[in-house]
């Protein structure tokens, strides 16, 4: 479940889901009626996540089970021009969890460098060349590989909620609801239509860190859309932004998987995931694990943005970067050690950044920060870019090569 994908299953994804997620990721949304498959989101519980900073707007645990945890990964919007920047906003989002900042642009860039991004075929796409783009933005990946391990849907689920757990963002795809009266009942792709990040799992059964998880029905899996437009419980958020809980959508992991004709029933829900046997698993799914550091000699840092989206947006059919708005980023640095010295390194380019030996190739950084910990955590001063700019963070002991 570990190993690279092969060339002919991406070849193959990449023909069934070149439509991508553009013109809106609720396909149809406002025919579509909730059920029971999705739970409510309770937005009054306080975030049960992992050691580290907690951004504003971090999503609350689901809710609807004994036990629940949630990762630091606030809810992002999406460009939907140019079949959709699904894929990129999901890394964006893994990618500020441990300490970066990319444009949706630029994200795509690094899974498809040098392809016009009008061309479909541009698309960060699961299973196809998300593990490019994690190399491309010295991000550490591991995709999930069911063809290879003839596994089930099941199985698939539990993988997902292996990695939650131990903290790394899994990023996945997801069927949309293209229910319209009188239309095609198996509209959409037998693979993914949507690709969204994981931000949470809910169990009655307690959460015990591990890779070999148990598949439990009953379980719960939260996800963010990237797009805050089609969630039942806060009608109207055609603003720019939506409410952050608008993004958040909750599913138990029996009730979550249909088939391609379920997925567009009238009463399903905006999103569901594919089921398959395992004699023809095409789920996708990748876990964020890291930054790259081949030495392992950093301590995380975790970004925060004060807007969660890029305006104005991408235009249809453009294949040059929109206008630029100023942004705001707070960098924490977590995991210190009282008294010992840190260098901290921004980058302005994904290219600059190393992947070892960071103090040693302080020259490639555009600005560094030195401080000494008081304790574990230290906040550096506010950072001002462009929206349309790259600010990565790398932070080591000044004792580091």
């Amino acid at each position: 479940m570990h190993k690279k994908i092969t060339g002919i299953l991406a070849v193959s994804l990449l023909g069934t889901i070149l439509a991508g997620c553009g013109g809106g990721s609720g396909g149809g949304s406002s025919n579509v009626q909730d059920n029971s498959t999705q739970i409510p989101v309770s937005t009054g519980l306080v975030p049960v996540i992992l050691p580290g900073p907690v951004p504003a707007d971090s999503p609350p645990p689901p809710a609807g089970a004994t036990y629940s945890m949630s990762l630091a990964i606030p809810p992002r919007h999406q460009w939907n021009a140019n079949y959709g920047y699904c894929g990129e906003t999901a890394f964006i989002s893994a990618g500020l969890y441990y300490g970066q900042y990319v444009s949706q642009y630029t994200a795509r860039d690094a899974a498809t460098p040098g392809i016009n991004q009008t061309d479909e075929k541009s698309q960060l796409l699961v299973s196809v060349n998300d593990l490019t783009a994690a190399a491309n933005m010295h991000l550490t990946a591991v995709e999930w590989d069911g063809q290879a391990n003839m596994v089930s849907t099941n199985q698939y689920l539990a993988w997902i909620k292996g990695h939650v757990l131990a903290g790394y963002p899994v990023i996945m795809g997801v069927y949309v609801n293209w229910y319209a009266p009188g239309g095609n009942p198996s509209a959409g792709f037998s693979s993914y239509d949507h690709i969204v990040p994981v931000n949470g799992i809910a169990s009655n059964h307690p959460l015990v860190p591990g890779f070999n998880q148990t598949y439990y029905p009953d379980d719960i899996l939260q996800i963010s859309d990237n797009d805050g437009t089609n969630n039942v419980n806060y009608p109207n958020q055609f603003t720019a932004p939506p409410v952050a809980a608008a993004y958040l959508f909750q599913y138990g992991f029996d009730k979550f998987q249909m088939t391609r004709v379920q997925a567009n029933a009238p009463t399903s829900p905006p999103y569901s995931l594919a089921l398959h046997t395992n004699s023809s698993n095409q789920n996708s799914a990748v876990a964020i694990t890291g930054i790259i550091d081949l030495n392992k000699e950093t301590v995380p840092v975790r970004l925060a943005t004060n807007l969660n989206y890029e305006n104005p947006a991408m235009s249809k059919g453009s294949s040059t970067p929109p206008a630029a708005a100023p942004l705001t980023l707070t960098a924490t640095v977590y995991g210190l050690t009282a008294g010992v010295k840190y260098n901290v390194y921004q980058y302005n380019s994904l290219k600059a950044i190393p992947n070892s030996s960071f103090n040693a190739n302080a020259g490639a950084a555009y600005q560094s920060f030195t401080f000494t910990a008081t304790s574990s955590t230290y906040e550096l001063p506010p950072v001002k870019i462009m929206s349309d700019q790259t600010a990565a963070f790398r932070a080591v002991p000044a004792s580091a090569r």
